[in-house]
């Protein structure tokens, strides 16, 4: 669901699968930023191109890196940028279960600026959320 549009305040779209997770990344964050949710890649799509079409835009992604199918975390973002050039340079931010170092690795190599595990630590999240947006 899009919430009416604060242009004061910067954009974050979270995209988590799990309504536990995705509800504790909006309370804690919710003071400090806009925040969209998804559930999966096609309404993350559909989120990022109402908001174009707006002529607004997201200022940071957080991205579970395990989504329904057909999507993962890598792959949307790798369909955001393609749809959306004004995306490459954004902050992308992927939160996940898996904590292989392997995994780390391939996510930091799709271009994530940070990997945060689960279970997640809120003065972990807001820190690198506010580490990138100006709050």
């Amino acid at each position: 669901m899009t919430p009416s549009i604060d242009q004061t305040r910067n954009n974050v779209l979270i995209v988590e699968d799990d309504a536990a997770t995705a509800s504790i990344l909006n309370i804690w964050l919710r003071s400090k930023c806009q925040i969209f949710q998804a559930r999966d890649g096609d309404e993350a799509l559909q989120i990022v191109h109402n908001l174009m079409k707006e002529n607004q835009k997201i200022d940071l992604f957080i991205f579970d890196i395990c989504l329904p199918r057909p999507w993962t975390g890598i792959t949307l973002k790798v369909e955001i940028i393609e749809r959306w050039n004004t995306y490459k340079a954004h902050p992308f931010i992927a939160e996940t279960a898996f904590a292989m170092p392997h995994d780390q690795e391939q996510i930091i190599r799709a271009g994530f600026i940070e990997y945060l595990t689960k279970p997640l630590e809120k003065s972990i999240l807001v820190q690198t959320v506010e580490k990138y947006l100006i709050i």
